[in-house]
């Protein structure tokens, strides 16, 4: 999934290859976490590998936080 994230290289967030992802609902009331794992970084774009399972749930990074 690829993610576009502004400001990506100027370390707001800094994000790292082999970093682990984090993807949270922004539904209220829902607990539940979904990792990923960064395995691309550009300028303002981050590549991130979830369970396959995962992606189906994750249509929008705009429903998350990250």
């Amino acid at each position: 999934m690829l993610i576009q994230l502004p400001g990506l290289l100027e370390k707001r967030p800094s994000v790292r290859k082999g970093d682990r992802i984090f993807a949270v609902p922004k539904v209220s009331g829902n607990e539940y976490m979904y990792e990923g794992g960064v395995t691309y970084v550009s300028k303002e774009n981050v590549f991130i590998i979830f369970h396959p399972r995962y992606v189906v749930l994750i249509v929008s990074a705009s429903n998350f936080n990250l």
